[in-house]
């Protein structure tokens, strides 16, 4: 878990990265320097250029791992920084066994 929030119907800059919206307080983004309004550019070197792609490469760590984030703030030069991931506590009850129904 990065614990990023996002744009998810970004039209300014397809295939550009993706617009942080927000960065949560003690998350992995924040603690890593990402701030409101910047654009994930890549993670691990890998292109983000919509959110599947974010899902996937975040997705692929393993929590307590660290991956590199490129991003670019407003219209200045390129960054690189560290996260180190997290895992994601949910504690709102949920049951994981109940499946949607066939579609035949």
């Amino acid at each position: 878990f990065l614990g990023v929030s996002f744009r998810t119907d970004d039209r300014e800059r397809p295939g550009e990265g993706i617009f942080i919206d927000s960065v949560p307080q003690g998350f992995p983004a924040e603690k890593a320097g990402l701030r409101p309004g910047d654009v994930l550019l890549k993670v691990d070197g890998n292109k983000v250029q919509s959110q599947d792609d974010l899902f996937l490469h975040v997705g692929a760590a393993i929590a307590g791992n660290e991956i590199t984030l490129e991003y670019r703030r407003g219209f200045g030069e390129v960054n690189t920084t560290k996260a180190r991931l997290v895992k994601l506590q949910n504690n709102d009850p949920f049951i994981a066994s109940q499946l949607p129904q066939s579609v035949y």
